[in-house]
């Protein structure tokens, strides 16, 4: 069962950099527009708290199913993930880029 995102949750310490880095710039900065029109809607965390999940509104009057998996490093490496949806993309597009900068807005506002 999910459960809301909390400020100890790992987008928490995602930089902007490093969301462009998997989805690249352009998807970055529409899926920033997204994120900042509210476009992503129940954010949801499950699992040991690697999986994160929410509803995006697309350009159009579809919502999309995105999913982010968060995959666990060895050592002190920064954890990496790998991001899903049910767009045409399918896989770190603006909707993925949009849920992480949503969560990590959400986690760096829970108290």
């Amino acid at each position: 069962m999910a459960r809301a995102i909390r400020h100890d949750d790992w987008p928490v310490e995602l930089t902007d950099d490093q969301i462009i880095s998997r989805v690249g710039h352009r998807a970055f900065q529409r899926g920033l527009d997204y994120a900042r029109k509210g476009r992503v809607r129940g954010v949801g965390v499950a699992g040991d708290g690697d999986i994160i999940s929410a509803q995006s509104k697309g350009s159009g009057a579809r919502t999309y199913q995105t999913m982010v998996f968060r995959k666990q490093s060895a050592g002190s490496a920064p954890a990496s993930w790998a991001g899903t949806c049910s767009c045409p993309v399918g896989s770190n597009c603006k909707h993925v880029a949009a849920l992480l900068i949503t969560a990590r807005t959400l986690a760096q506002a829970e108290p």
